[in-house]
């Protein structure tokens, strides 16, 4: 009887892990946030990040549900990769990665997210992530060059000579880069 239990614990948990929901659509942003951002973009570069940094948790908090959110987030992760707080980019990743809305800056906010992980010493976290991204996802070429650079860095560090030679060669056949075809 308890083996029984034990197979039927297994075959729910992963039937639950093979089920893929549907992520809904977010919301129009009306005209008027849609400026609101587009004023908060602007100031990139004009006026100090902190401020910047400000501004978009601002922006954020006041439309958590906005189609536009998750470029506020993006931007916002952005801002502090770019001073290396790397945890506060993490933080500003995480809501487009778990949101129950469909967003096209969830494979590049798990990317960024895995590149974060990477520099704060979480390397089995950055190369388990980065791992799902490159097999569930259908990235650019921009995108898959740079999720196979971090694969193949994680892979020299602690994985396997298999795992991160078949890595760089298939970095070499992604990306046009003749330096890393010469070497296979």
């Amino acid at each position: 009887m308890k083996s029984l239990f034990v197979f039927a614990s297994l075959l729910l948990f992963v039937g639950c892990g093979t089920v893929q929901t549907r992520k809904s659509e977010p919301k129009k942003a009306e005209q008027a946030t849609l400026q609101r951002f587009e004023n908060i973009r602007q100031q990139v570069g004009k006026t100090s990040d902190t401020d910047v940094a400000r501004l978009l948790m601002n922006f954020i908090k006041d439309t958590p549900e906005s189609d536009i959110t998750d470029d506020a987030q993006m931007l916002l992760g952005d801002l502090y990769y770019r001073h290396k707080r790397y945890s506060d980019a993490l933080k500003a990743y995480t809501p487009i990665v778990s949101s129950q809305s469909y967003s096209p800056l969830y494979d590049k906010a798990r990317i960024k997210s895995a590149y974060c992980l990477a520099f704060m010493n979480e390397d089995r976290k950055a190369y388990d992530l980065i791992n799902a991204v490159i097999n569930e996802s259908k990235l650019s070429e921009a995108d898959a060059t740079n999720a196979l650079k971090l694969k193949a860095e994680l892979g020299r560090r602690f994985g396997s000579a298999i795992d991160q030679v078949e890595t760089y060669y298939n970095l070499a056949k992604s990306a046009d880069n003749p330096s890393l075809k010469k070497k296979f």
